[in-house]
């Protein structure tokens, strides 16, 4: 008898270890996610029901009810990273809704999300990207200079991405659509700006050296 109990009170003290473990550990990965990344995993996985079963991709609504929850992720969660990648997403989306509707108001969405990456988010893995697209879209509307603009700065803010050989591609290709007198100009204003910058850094030296 007292084997049999000894038996019965070890099995419920492995089995009371064993569920403590488990709600234990639920609750760390339940803490650890949160609503920002919850919100961002049900969008991502809508999306990715949309493209695998292809269904309805010739219908707007469906469409846009994909890009309405990625842009509630970045609207309810900026300044996160989930927010940095769902309007990323939003942009990709809106651009490949464009490929099908060649609507203009869908690409203009698609570079305003693309812009919004790059302006409102620190530099991270997807900005190149944001800024190579917004650059392919300039160039397709015959915005040289802002092309031109948009891929030379992939060069200078993530040189060692993966988009950055591409990017340096492009710069020879469009510099020949921008004429020589606005070639001309955007070198001035970079040198202006350049030269404005280094009067900046000075005074805040000179500032940092008074201060006590």
């Amino acid at each position: 008898m007292r084997f049999f109990l000894q038996k019965f009170f070890s099995a419920n003290l492995l089995l009371w270890l064993f569920l403590s473990v488990q709600l234990i550990s639920g609750g760390i990965v339940f803490a650890a996610s949160s609503p920002a990344s919850i919100d961002y995993e049900k969008a991502r996985t809508s999306y990715q029901s949309f493209f695998k079963s292809k269904k309805g991709m010739d219908r707007r609504d469906r469409w846009i009810s994909i890009i309405k929850k990625f842009e509630s992720v970045y609207k309810n969660h900026f300044p996160s990273n989930e927010a940095y990648k769902a309007i990323f997403t939003t942009g990709d989306l809106y651009e490949q809704l464009f490929s099908i509707s060649r609507r203009d108001k869908d690409l203009d969405a698609a570079l305003e999300a693309y812009q919004k990456t790059v302006k409102e988010f620190k530099p991270d893995r997807l900005t190149d990207d944001a800024l190579y697209r917004q650059g392919e879209i300039f160039f397709s509307r015959g915005k040289y200079v802002a092309a031109l603009n948009s891929f030379e700065k992939v060069s200078t803010l993530i040189p060692k991405g993966d988009v950055a050989a591409k990017a340096r591609s492009r710069i020879s290709n469009v510099r020949s659509f921008v004429p020589k007198g606005d070639l001309v100009k955007q070198v001035s204003l970079k040198e202006t700006k350049n030269t404005s910058y280094s009067k900046d850094i000075g005074k805040t030296v000179k500032l940092h050296t008074m201060a006590p």
